[in-house]
């Protein structure tokens, strides 16, 4: 039987992990969230090893690196706009129209890329959370 998230924060930790390292959790009942090579030998770091704090770190990382990624890709659009000639339809509301169609654009390109900017910036600041975490562990320090 696989053991099921009962928080959300949980799960949602466990879509993070998930999109950055590309692992197939749902076959695990523990499942390995990170492995680094320490003082030679290869260490893990399993789900159960984090604790709340860390888990809600991870999911806010990931919340924050899609914004700043959706944020530039909101500029991104907005400036490719102001190339497109004008037309009928532009005017006040025009404007707000198309604000609120690059919104919706640079959140769907966010959400639907793998790789993408949110991707690399959580991958490289979520390493470094659970380096410490996994540092912890080996002390002998509860995470």
């Amino acid at each position: 039987m696989v053991k099921t998230a009962s928080t959300s924060v949980e799960r949602r930790a466990i879509d993070a992990l998930r999109a950055a390292f590309d692992q197939e959790m749902s076959n695990h009942t523990n499942p390995v969230v990170f492995r680094k090579q320490l003082a030679g030998k290869e260490v893990e770091l399993r789900l159960d090893d984090l604790n709340q704090t860390v888990k809600s770190e991870i999911v806010k990382l990931r919340d924050s690196s899609e914004k700043l990624e959706g944020l530039i890709m909101k500029q991104m659009l907005d400036v490719m706009a102001k190339s497109v000639p004008k037309g009928q339809f532009d005017g006040p509301m025009g404007d707000l129209g198309k604000d609120m169609l690059n919104d919706a654009l640079a959140g769907d390109l966010t959400r639907s890329r793998k790789g993408g900017l949110a991707d690399l910036v959580f991958k490289q600041f979520s390493e470094s959370i659970l380096t410490q975490q996994l540092v912890k562990k080996e002390q002998g320090t509860t995470p």
